[in-house]
């Protein structure tokens, strides 16, 4: 399975938006493996959308986007997973661990007790 996450320097972006590069990683049987990084394209979620499809990712781990971005993901075949915040070698252990969903959650608790 090929995962995206949508990074600013060296965390998740707090937004989709405001990703400044995107990293890619295989998930497979439990290995994370590195499979590029690249800047964030131009031209809106249609642009990032058609990126993410052509190159086969099938989950998009970011820490926010509104419900037009989650719409346009979705209809290119990109699962969102958002409300993910932390550095990436955390998030990368959550993704390797199958718990990924779980540290969303804790964020989504986090943020609504602030």
């Amino acid at each position: 399975m090929l995962v995206c996450l949508a990074c600013y320097e060296h965390r998740i972006a707090a937004l989709l938006e405001t990703a400044s590069h995107l990293v890619l990683y295989a998930l497979d049987d439990g290995q994370v493996v590195p499979r590029g990084d690249l800047p964030a394209p131009d031209g809106g979620a249609q642009a990032m959308a058609g990126l993410l499809s052509s190159l086969g990712v099938q989950i998009l781990v970011c820490g926010g986007l509104d419900g037009h971005w989650e719409r346009i993901m979705r209809a290119a075949g990109v699962s969102p997973e958002s409300f993910v915040g932390g550095d990436v070698g955390e998030i990368l252990t959550a993704l390797a661990q199958g718990r990924l969903g779980t540290l969303a959650k804790a964020q989504q608790q986090h943020s609504s007790k602030g």
